[in-house]
């Protein structure tokens, strides 16, 4: 992921939009979903991206506007989320800015290169499903 967030979302909902119309059968994975959200959130402050910003303010103003998106996608979905134990450390997410973010214990499983490895894995098999449909 290039960590464009407003590209991922339209091609993404696009995507799903299709796809659903068509095959009410094969919905997206909400788990996959929600952490490539938070991904996206939380891109420029990730240990493990490749984020091109330098300057630490727009890092910080970049991050704190992509929180409130993922703060709107969460109210939008949360009844998806809201039973469920592992949606738990996402959720907390929009609420904690800065860039020790990662030492906060309930979120440090995030800053992690396998999470990280894990959400494009998942992402990849989606839109190949989601290809494979149409």
């Amino acid at each position: 992921m290039s960590g464009d967030s407003k590209t991922f979302n339209k091609a993404f909902q696009q995507m799903v939009k299709r796809t659903n119309s068509q095959y009410p059968e094969r919905s997206f994975d909400p788990w996959t979903e929600m952490r490539a959200q938070a991904h996206l959130a939380v891109f420029h402050i990730h240990p493990e991206t490749k984020s091109l910003l330098q300057d630490e303010e727009q890092i910080l103003d970049i991050t704190a506007a992509r929180l409130v998106e993922f703060k709107e996608y969460i109210e939008k979905n949360g009844a998806l989320f809201a039973n469920n134990e592992q949606f738990l450390p996402y959720i907390g997410l929009p609420y904690i800015l800065s860039v020790d973010t990662e030492q906060n214990e309930g979120l440090n499983a995030i800053y992690q290169k396998r999470w990280v490895d894990e959400i494009e894995q998942d992402m990849e098999r989606q839109v190949e499903i989601f290809c494979s449909l149409l």
